[in-house]
């Protein structure tokens, strides 16, 4: 199996989202070969997990066990059939602490590496792990699987990665369909 992990971090508009439903409702691709995870902002992520076909997965970019002004509890992505969530993001990573404690069966965890964490990290109990080097040196060695690289990955340097790697995070080229459609032709081979 490969991943393929779309996370549009703050970008998209409900246009663009409904643009993107539409896309991917009629694109066929080999469900056993890939995983499509896809992480829109909180805000489009109960409409994605409504438009989007079953076969491709809604993830959450943030999540709390918090029960605080603006958090986004395993209690509601439940409720509304999410079923990743992403931890450790660089972005995110003082939020950490709190995310790994929660006993929600039905959320599985995307957690975030880097070349400075990984030792720290290397026990936690993730579905999948992404590797996002600061340095952008890639050390495979002993990474915990399955394992997903993220950094720059776009449709012209993704085959380069897949040597190395289960599957590939992508976030800024990640609202080109153009480019997601090529990538999941490119893991399904």
């Amino acid at each position: 199996m490969k991943y393929l992990i779309a996370n549009w971090k703050g970008f998209g508009t409900l246009q663009i989202l409904d643009n993107f439903c539409e896309e991917f409702s009629n694109f066929e691709y080999d469900t056993t070969k890939v995983c499509f995870i896809f992480a829109p902002p909180v805000i489009l992520l109960q409409y994605a997990r409504i438009n989007l076909p079953n076969h491709i997965y809604v993830a959450s970019q943030y999540s709390s066990l918090n029960q605080t002004t603006g958090a986004i509890t395993f209690d509601a992505l439940s409720s509304i059939n999410c079923q990743y969530t992403l931890c450790n993001h660089p972005e995110l990573q003082s939020k950490t602490p709190y995310i790994m404690k929660s006993n929600n069966l039905d959320i599985r965890y995307i957690f975030y590496l880097n070349e400075y964490n990984v030792d720290t990290y290397f026990h936690i109990k993730a579905s999948i792990f992404v590797y996002e080097p600061k340095n952008k040196s890639i050390l495979i060695d002993n990474l915990p699987r399955p394992i997903c690289f993220a950094g720059s990955v776009d449709a012209n340097n993704a085959k380069h990665y897949l040597n190395k790697f289960d599957g590939l995070c992508i976030g800024k080229s990640s609202q080109n369909i153009k480019e997601i459609k090529s990538i999941i032709r490119l893991l399904e081979s």
